[in-house]
């Protein structure tokens, strides 16, 4: 399949194509050569791009990027920028933080240790516990099975949402189910029966704080173990309607590939053999790390959900919405990320009900972005040394993190932001949109050569004028 990246706004929907591409690979280039700033045309404006802090597990992507300000002068600007920012009402109520990824040091904060709604900035916590607790390159199997010598045939789906119908769908580097059906037809030379699917595996799947509207204006739909297209109906379009019926559409798919009809879900009390099935033939989706930066570059809710029950089941837990919500919890504790105080109703934001702090999420992200396993990390002897080996040792897990943020006015759901502000292409932000909630929460490579971490949570806010106020307020970091 092509591989192309959407502007991802809520509003737009619409694919930026190969400008994009080039784009990343711009960014991914320079990043691996250790370059600084580079000029790309896009929109008819010229954007310079820092790369990524450098996501090599021995690399410290800030050691570069040390400046000669002292502290106190690095947090007297940062307040002078944040206190000039944050005066816009635009924000409703607002809970930040500024952190300094060198030190770890809380620059500027306000209200950052009281709880808010996070919106899709939530999912910032569920792909750092998910590289804390699962291998980057774990891959979710899609098993076509049968019943001893009957021609019919099970899909059983193990929480992969981003196959395709014919290996040109939405995700990147996604199991196509016309790969499936091959796979089928060459087991099972003599013709298939009907085509089931068995969606036993999750019990749940709506959140009830979720909205059905959501289905139609295209940002989620019912979390099944086995969907396409995470339940698009146009796989072209990031905003598409979703399917009221994403299970039964992949039996349906795979019935027409292989010319016979579908028989339905078998969790609907369709009867099977009482034998051990075989497995007549499987795909794997594309690897943990590639689907988290798809989640964070397009917010996929239903991917979000996904890979926090793949993280569940990892953990012995029911791939539930509370299941899930607890390994993401768990795990984060396990690693030195306490969420004291926080709420966690499911994985990707979209409830209402969740409750995290700024200081929450710019913990993770400063660890993401800190200096990892480089010189900090071995020049303390004993106890000490020990603690700062393992605080390395969960940067380096992180740093992954930092590749999928969307940059500002070139990918994901900051595409079509930041315009010609000074923080197009500097700012790397995961975004988030609730009704009078809104989020934008990453980190900055400042023109002075600072990372900064921040974290912009507005509530009680309308949805362009917070948004434009957070784009101000992190291109006013930029400018330090």
């Amino acid at each position: 399949m092509h591989f192309t990246l959407s502007s991802a706004d809520s509003q737009s929907g619409t694919r930026r194509g190969w400008v994009v591409w080039v784009s990343i690979l711009l960014v991914v280039l320079l990043a691996a050569l250790g370059g600084a700033l580079a000029l790309i045309s896009y929109n008819n404006r010229q954007i310079e791009v820092q790369p990524a802090p450098a996501v090599e597990r021995a690399a410290s992507p800030v050691t570069a990027a040390r400046s000669s300000l002292a502290d106190d002068t690095l947090a007297a600007k940062v307040t002078a920028a944040m206190d000039g920012a944050t005066a816009d009402t635009g924000f409703g109520q607002l809970h930040a933080v500024v952190s300094d990824a060198t030190t770890g040091a809380r620059l500027w904060g306000k209200d950052d240790s009281v709880v808010a709604m996070p919106a899709s900035s939530l999912k910032i916590l569920t792909a750092a516990a998910a590289l804390l607790g699962i291998d980057d390159d774990h891959r979710v199997e899609t098993k076509v099975l049968r019943y001893g010598e009957s021609k019919d045939v099970v899909i059983q789906g193990a929480g992969d949402p981003t196959l395709s119908a014919n290996g040109d769908g939405f995700f990147h580097d996604a199991a196509s189910v016309a790969d499936l059906a091959a796979k089928v037809r060459a087991a099972m030379p003599d013709g298939v029966g009907k085509v089931y699917v068995d969606t036993s595996l999750f019990p749940e799947t709506f959140h009830s704080t979720w909205e059905k509207q959501g289905l139609a204006d295209g940002y989620v739909a019912d979390v099944e173990p086995a969907m396409i297209d995470a339940g698009r109906i146009d796989p072209k379009e990031e905003n598409s309607p979703r399917s009221a019926t994403p299970a039964e559409d992949i039996a349906s798919v795979l019935a027409a590939q292989l010319g016979t009809e579908a028989g339905g879900n078998v969790a609907d009390g369709v009867a099977l053999p009482a034998v051990e099935p075989t497995v007549v033939a499987s795909v794997q989706s594309a690897p943990l790390h590639t689907r988290l930066r798809d989640m964070m570059l397009y917010s996929d809710n239903v991917l979000a959900e996904s890979i926090a029950r793949e993280l569940a089941v990892a953990r012995n837990l029911p791939p539930t919405f509370a299941g899930a919500a607890t390994a993401v919890r768990d795990t984060l504790a396990e690693h030195g990320f306490g969420l004291d105080g926080a709420i966690l109703a499911d994985s990707s934001g979209l409830s209402t009900d969740n409750r995290v702090t700024p200081k929450h999420l710019s913990e993770v992200l400063t660890a993401a972005a800190g200096p990892g396993s480089g010189q900090e990390a071995s020049e303390s002897g004993g106890d000490s040394g020990e603690t700062e080996e393992k605080k390395a040792a969960v940067t380096d897990a992180l740093r992954p993190l930092l590749d999928c943020l969307p940059v500002a006015g070139v990918s994901g759901t900051l595409a079509d932001r930041f315009g010609n502000s000074s923080g197009a292409g500097l700012v790397r932000a995961k975004t988030g949109t609730l009704n009078k909630a809104s989020a934008l929460a990453g980190y900055v490579v400042t023109k002075s050569g600072q990372v900064l971490s921040f974290v912009m949570l507005s509530n009680e806010a309308s949805l362009l004028p917070a948004r434009a106020a957070a784009d101000k307020a992190a291109s006013a970091l930029a400018d330090i």
